[in-house]
């Protein structure tokens, strides 16, 4: 990956940067909803374009977003579904 510098990033920048946001993304995942005035849900799909091991592939998720009583929306869930198939689908409310 390229820097806005042109220079390379270092698999110790990655690595800090990965447990940076891995931190961030478990204490996202453990708070507790019960307090939030959530009055409707709303489940939507996307794809993203992703490159890994410099192929570019696309990963399909699941996103759940909250719309509180003052119509914020916040985001609740976001869930990988691997490929858009059935197999994936089961289970999961359409």
């Amino acid at each position: 990956m390229p820097r806005c510098s042109g220079g390379a990033i270092g698999k110790d920048v990655v690595s800090r940067t990965w447990r940076k946001v891995k931190t961030d993304w478990d204490t996202w995942n453990a708070c507790s909803l019960a307090d939030e005035p959530i009055v409707r849900l709303i489940l939507d799909g996307t794809v993203a374009r992703v490159k890994l091991d410099r192929k570019a592939t696309s990963i399909s998720l699941l996103v759940v977003i909250g719309v509180r009583e003052d119509d914020q929306k916040i985001l609740l869930a976001v869930k990988s579904m691997g490929g858009e198939t059935t197999e994936c689908l089961a289970g999961h409310p359409r």
